[in-house]
């Protein structure tokens, strides 16, 4: 099974778009306004997690990368499902989904 891997013989491409994403989603986090955002913000950090352990699997034809990557996966749908309803549930409530609603808890 481990012979069959794709090797990646110039894996700085693939760190550095790793990197750039990763990035990119930190900026999302912190110029978010609205908590949409900010949860595409997170799934682009997770991404770049997800990539990350491929690669690192691949370069050093390891199958558990692909493994934790798996779990990465399954914990992104998690949080999105949980953040979505949240987010449907204060739209219920107050008819805002900006992020400063946390704010107002009593």
């Amino acid at each position: 099974m481990i012979e069959n891997l794709i090797i990646i013989k110039n894996f700085n491409f693939y760190l550095i778009f790793s990197n750039i994403i990763l990035i990119g989603g930190l900026v999302g986090i912190i110029l978010a306004k609205n908590v949409i955002n900010w949860l595409i913000s997170i799934e682009l950090i997770f991404i770049s997690a997800f990539l990350n352990f491929i690669i690192f699997a691949s370069f050093f034809l390891n199958i558990d990368g692909f493994i934790y990557s798996l779990v990465i996966l399954i914990l992104a749908a998690a949080e999105s499902a949980l953040g979505l309803s949240l987010i449907i549930l204060n739209f219920n409530n107050t008819k805002n989904i900006q992020i400063n609603f946390f704010k107002k808890i009593n």
